[in-house]
């Protein structure tokens, strides 16, 4: 069962909604073979019991065997072709692993209720199966294994003709291979967490900029994918704000590269003020480059948070005496609003554009371009 991706689920909801999200996507895809085997199982157990027991018995395996363990192992995959949610998942899952327990005691219950003795092993096999191969967490192997562990005691003491101890020893037998299942599910979901917090590590170093712990090019270009699905969907604007420090050159020839590491942090601490949203962005694009993604807000808001910035950022009174900005380290901004669907590098090319007459017009400054090029500067900040 194929697991349907959700832009939401991806920025928002508890740190294990999102690993469960993980993890059902990265098993889905091996489910698919799993379940082809296990099908083909069923279908060769049918076929050993017409072989090997009367019709009576024959009769009773292929309805439970077929109507219980065969039917939903073939529905699961043909739902491996289809999108559902992850909760969804999970409770399928758990009704074909109830479904397949009930119907190998079904077997058992129809046999000994014919005075047949049949083997118990398919308790166990089917059990142990739940906890490695069903994908579900712990929390859910647990109730199930137990629940099948009271089906196989019930339907021994009901219709068996053992001696009480033979069944007590079954029944501990089939316990204690509940508990392997158990343990089994605890590893696999132990391992998972692990390859998650992994990837996650991994993700982390490729997206982020060491200096300033922001989006890099790469996962501003992702988070933007994210937003404008989500803009698309929902009919909302986006916002683009290309940052661009003045005259950084001659501030890191000046002052030295630890001074402009420092400055380029304590700007990246003044954007990541305005991005506080779920499909909110900030990142710092390379050098001196920042850009700021924001969510649902009009020109007007857009061009408000752009004076605020090129004031926030010379109110931090950063000395420069070689800009021709100012006395103090100042940004020259391009903004430009974002229709649903627009590609980045669509955007930010008008971003750019607008970044470059913000230049020109003497920096410290935001200009504000749209698609249609037309265009409105903003004031120069106080100092």
């Amino acid at each position: 069962m194929t697991e349907k991706t959700d832009v939401t689920e991806q920025t928002s909801g508890s740190r294990e909604e999102r690993f469960q999200h993980w993890y059902l996507g990265s098993l889905g895809p091996h489910l698919r073979p799993v379940l082809a085997i296990a099908l083909l199982a069923s279908v060769l157990a049918m076929f050993v019991h017409a072989l090997l027991f009367p019709a009576e018995i024959w009769l009773g395996s292929l309805f439970f065997i077929g109507g219980f363990i065969s039917v939903p192992l073939l529905l699961a995959l043909v739902g491996t072709q289809v999108q559902i949610s992850r909760q969804h998942v999970t409770n399928f899952s758990t009704a074909i692993c109830l479904s397949a327990l009930f119907g190998v005691n079904g077997v058992l219950a129809w046999s000994y209720s014919h005075s047949y003795d049949m083997p118990y092993e398919g308790v166990l096999a089917i059990t142990v199966c739940i906890g490695m191969f069903s994908t579900l967490p712990l929390r859910r192997v647990l109730p199930i294994t137990i629940l099948g562990s009271l089906m196989f005691a019930g339907v021994k003491v009901q219709y068996s003709m053992d001696p009480a101890l033979i069944i007590l020893v079954q029944v501990f037998f089939v316990l204690f291979f509940s508990a392997i299942s158990c343990l089994i599910a605890y590893l696999v979901q132990q391992f998972f967490r692990s390859e998650y917090r992994r990837q996650q590590a991994l993700r982390q170093l490729s997206e982020t900029d060491p200096l300033t712990d922001l989006l890099n090019r790469r996962g501003f270009e992702t988070r933007y994918g994210l937003a404008n699905r989500s803009a698309l969907r929902n009919g909302k604007m986006l916002g683009l704000i290309l940052v661009d420090v003045d005259h950084f050159k001659a501030f890191n020839d000046n002052y030295g590269h630890d001074a402009g590491d420092n400055a380029l942090v304590a700007i990246a601490e003044v954007l990541e003020q305005y991005a506080r949203r779920p499909f909110d962005a900030c990142a710092r694009l390379g050098g001196e480059e920042f850009c700021l993604l924001l969510h649902d807000l009009d020109m007007k808001a857009l061009q408000n948070i752009g004076q605020a910035v090129c004031h926030a950022v010379a109110h931090l009174k950063i000395p420069h005496a070689h800009s021709s900005a100012g006395r103090v380290l100042t940004v020259s901004m391009g903004i430009t609003g974002i229709s649903p669907g627009t590609p980045f590098q669509s955007a930010y090319r008008t971003a750019d554009r607008a970044l470059y007459e913000a230049k020109d017009k003497g920096r410290n400054r935001w200009v504000w371009l749209s698609n249609d090029s037309k265009s409105g500067a903003g004031v120069k900040a106080a100092q």
